[in-house]
């Protein structure tokens, strides 16, 4: 799983130039597939694609080559027969389109002059490395030691090889965070979309309440009685309750009816603001609750959603912000599909 990850990510493999040696010989043994490389399947603005370069860029040795370990003889009669052509290269049409979508970002990238300075490579690459080592419960060590096997002295040179097989979709991404930065909400956009979507904001009564956990009843009773005498119930739930919120001095937040249990529920939404319970037990011990504040079922203010609802609308409208750019892109592109 490692080593795949390694590949994906960084590129440079023994067994990948073994497979596509393996794959070439394949190809030359068969007339059928020993197709011009070099013929041009696409011009994008004055930019020719060739069957090799396409190819290269949609795997199609390693998908051979995996279809072939699979069912070798479907794979014999697929390279050598014209019907089997004719799906191959209905399989390379599929996946044409992407790729001219592809060049064009990139043409796009360096008609702005977007460049990556030394530092956000680094940054990249960091984050790379982080995800690689997240995803497999590894050690940067370990990491380390899996690339070295794979024949790649050390991170420099990973880098290296990470950043030259990845420039062109960084580049991409650059423009995309340009593109899109233009993108912004007003609170009168928030404010419009709230009005016009009342049922997304309803929200059911609550209570914020904070609330102190212990195991025993006469330890319970204990701290009720220094609560009633005026002892501060946050520093209170901080230094007694055993439960996971006794650090922040036992707060629950807002919580509605059946998220907690039956016996909670039941006196949590009858106290009024700055009320105390007394002891009430439950399957985890006994508490002591004190409600902070509560809200009536309704709509939820637009103050307390602006922020959560600019962040979001925002995204949207990032989102379509760059599907009209790459739309526009195309459109106005010109593109001959030869294959």
């Amino acid at each position: 799983m490692l080593y795949l990850i390694i590949i994906l990510w960084g590129g440079l493999a023994m067994l990948r130039k073994i497979t596509f040696a393996f794959l070439a010989l394949l190809i030359l043994a068969v007339p059928v597939m020993a197709e011009d490389l070099a013929g041009v399947v696409a011009v994008v603005d004055g930019q020719e694609i060739t069957l090799g370069e396409l190819d290269e860029v949609i795997n199609m040795q390693d998908f051979m080559m995996q279809l072939y370990q699979l069912n070798p003889g479907f794979t014999q009669l697929l390279i050598t027969s014209e019907s089997g052509q004719n799906l191959i290269n209905e399989f390379r049409k599929s996946q044409l389109d992407q790729y001219v979508m592809q060049v064009l970002l990139s043409q796009e990238t360096e008609k702005r002059n977007i460049t990556i300075s030394e530092e956000r490579e680094n940054e990249i690459f960091e984050n790379r490395l982080q995800q690689i080592i997240s995803e497999n419960s590894i050690t940067k060590e370990q990491l380390l030691q899996a690339i070295q096997q794979q024949g790649i002295a050390s991170f420099d040179e990973y880098k290296q090889i990470f950043l030259e097989n990845s420039r062109k979709f960084i580049l991409i991404e650059e423009l995309q965070v340009q593109v899109v930065s233009e993108a912004t909400v007003s609170d009168s956009e928030a404010k419009e979309y709230y009005d016009n979507n009342q049922n997304f904001f309803k929200s059911e009564e609550s209570v914020h309440v904070r609330h102190i956990l212990v195991d025993t009843k006469e330890k319970a009773e204990e701290l009720l009685a220094e609560l009633q005498n005026g002892a501060d119930f946050v520093e209170l739930a901080k230094e007694n309750s055993v439960g996971p919120t006794g650090p922040s001095g036992g707060d629950l937040g807002f919580i509605t009816r059946g998220q907690t249990v039956d016996a909670f529920d039941e006196v949590a939404f009858t106290l009024g603001i700055g009320e105390l319970s007394g002891v009430v037990e439950t399957e985890f011990g006994f508490h002591i609750i004190k409600a902070e504040d509560k809200r009536e079922a309704g709509v939820v203010p637009f103050e307390e959603v602006l922020e959560v609802l600019k962040g979001q609308l925002l995204n949207e409208k990032k989102s379509q912000t760059w599907d009209d750019f790459v739309k526009n892109l195309n459109e106005n592109a010109q593109v001959e599909i030869k294959l």
